[in-house]
């Protein structure tokens, strides 16, 4: 999981912090530690965004196995 957002960002995954950018501008993806899961498997995902000025702009990325975005 990842994003490409300026500001900050923190995503938790199954309730545990998997990418924290929070205090930084982002000009380009970032990911997170990759995780395994299991089709079916119902997880909570939580994205939390901070707008420091000017304009907002967030995206929530998914990356799969092969790599695509």
């Amino acid at each position: 999981f990842g994003t490409t957002s300026d500001d900050g960002v923190k995503i938790y995954i199954n309730n545990t912090l998997n990418l924290d950018v929070w205090n930084t501008t982002l000009p380009n993806s970032v990911f997170g530690t990759s995780i395994a899961l299991t089709a079916g498997q119902i997880i909570p995902v939580s994205y939390e965004y901070r707008e420091i000025g000017g304009g907002a702009s967030t995206q929530f990325l998914v990356k799969t196995t092969d790599g695509a975005v």
